[in-house]
């Protein structure tokens, strides 16, 4: 897993949850307890060194999934990816992506770009989510403070704290509509 931001948070719990051995490439060291306490196996700071080195040393990785929307770094993981697997993209970039089709051609790896799936998938997505205890990190922040946070995410800062999800169940939506400030005066972002 490239990132765990917005998407790369969800993507390590369904990892772990298909019981997949997961490794979380992101920068810097600060967000390796968040990592293990997603479901991550393991941890690479692509700030300290080679990150297809540091995969390949675990063993290599069959897919990588991309949310990072980082092209330099999303090239980074090409030389740990085992033969005949694949790069999933679905971190946007408007950089190219610096890889040499050698780089592909002899360990025959693919790319492919995946964009959100159809209504189904989202449903059994949903549905998996439920039964495996996948749940969306939140960030609670008072409306007022909503500039900030906007603020915060344009330059590439995510939520930093997390709280516990809705409860479960039939009383789900009126919990979340509670916690979704809609009668406390909170944002949930």
């Amino acid at each position: 897993m490239l990132g765990i931001g917005g998407l790369g948070h969800f993507g390590v719990q369904f990892s772990r949850a298909m019981g997949f051995e997961t490794i979380v490439i992101a920068r810097g060291t600060a967000k390796a307890e968040d990592a293990r306490r997603l479901g991550a196996h393991h941890y690479v700071d692509s700030t300290g060194g080679d990150v297809g080195e540091a995969l390949r040393r675990l063993g290599g990785a069959a897919v990588v999934l991309a949310t990072a929307g980082n092209s330099a770094a999303m090239a980074a993981t090409v030389p740990g990816i085992l033969p005949r697997r694949e790069l999933v993209v679905v971190g946007v970039s408007a950089d190219p992506l610096p890889i040499s089709p050698r780089q592909l051609i002899s360990p025959g790896l693919s790319i492919t770009g995946h964009p959100s799936g159809t209504a189904i998938d989202v449903e059994d997505t949903m549905h998996f989510a439920v039964l495996s205890g996948v749940r969306a990190w939140v960030e609670e922040t008072p409306f007022h403070a909503r500039r900030m946070v906007t603020r915060r995410w344009s330059r590439g800062r995510p939520a930093t704290e997390a709280s516990s999800p809705c409860e479960r169940g039939a009383e789900r939506i009126e919990s979340c509509r509670e916690r979704d400030g809609m009668d406390t005066g909170h944002i949930r972002w």
